[in-house]
């Protein structure tokens, strides 16, 4: 009966809160808007307990979700909250590319990642061998773990996190290029016995959230999407349903790209405009 019970609470505030925005809002619509309103300014990135069903329930009568931790590897650098005030500020991490000779590509300038260190959150040779996206992909995922105060020992402590109903779906719109690219001019200059083996894996644009899954021990949803520039929003809303459905209690979710390289720049210099 409790599991049962929100739901028509929930139906009827869905109701209410349709016909506010049909313009046929009275007090009780006002007061439902303003419970909405309320309830999406709390908390401040940490897991907290919801209170009463319209914390728990969204205006369809399914189940809240919200971020509990963030993690970045990005040209602006890899602080989140130092990222956002400098994006408040308008200022720009478009730079010179001073990694590789640009040479007759007409980009000269990009959002580079000028000085990545994986620090503790990977092997160091792992970090060499694999693509750039994955070790950046692997780095910005613990580090959202990290900034989630996640607890995975204790059954019975705050933010307990069983990795049996956690999942990963970080994707990618690009996967391994530098990987691939590195491949192919081995295959045509000396030949394919001195390719990579690791060349397709590496290569191939689920792999890297199959290896964070598999780094940090989650065992719930594992794949990827690619769907272009909007490859991490389709991934924050597939996590959604997993979690709404009850395949997961905590995920994962993003996206990962390593295109500033010369075949990426030469690859997007043709299409402009």
């Amino acid at each position: 009966m409790r599991a049962r019970a929100p739901r028509p609470r929930a139906s009827s505030r869905a109701s209410t809160l349709e016909s506010a925005r049909r313009g046929r809002c009275d007090g009780t619509g006002r007061r439902a808007l303003g419970r909405v309103a309320r309830s999406a300014k709390r908390g401040d990135g940490v897991a907290t307990r919801a209170q009463g069903d319209v914390d728990l329930l969204n205006h369809l009568g399914k189940k809240r979700v919200v971020i509990t931790g963030m993690g970045a590897v990005t040209a602006h650098g890899d602080d989140v909250d130092e990222m956002y005030e400098k994006l408040c500020r308008g200022e720009s991490a478009i730079t010179t590319i001073d990694k590789w000779d640009t040479g007759e590509i007409g980009t000269k300038f990009a959002g580079e990642i000028k000085a990545f260190d994986c620090g503790d959150y990977m092997n160091k040779k792992m970090a060499r061998r694999v693509d750039p996206y994955i070790a950046y992909m692997i780095v910005a995922a613990k580090r959202a773990l990290e900034s989630a105060k996640v607890n995975w020992n204790d059954e019975s402590g705050e933010h307990y996190v069983d990795k049996a109903l956690s999942g990963c779906l970080i994707g990618s719109a690009m996967g391994g290029m530098q990987t691939f690219a590195t491949a192919t001019e081995n295959l045509v200059t000396q030949g394919h016995r001195k390719m990579n083996p690791f060349c397709i894996p590496f290569a191939i644009t689920n792999m890297g959230s199959a290896l964070t899954a598999m780094d940090i021990g989650f065992m719930g949803p594992n794949y990827s999407i690619a769907s272009a520039c909007a490859t991490g929003n389709f991934c924050i809303l597939n996590s959604i349903m997993h979690i709404q459905n009850g395949e997961a209690n905590l995920m994962l979710a993003g996206a990962s790209d390593a295109a500033v390289i010369p075949i990426g720049m030469a690859g997007f210099s043709p299409a402009k405009g």
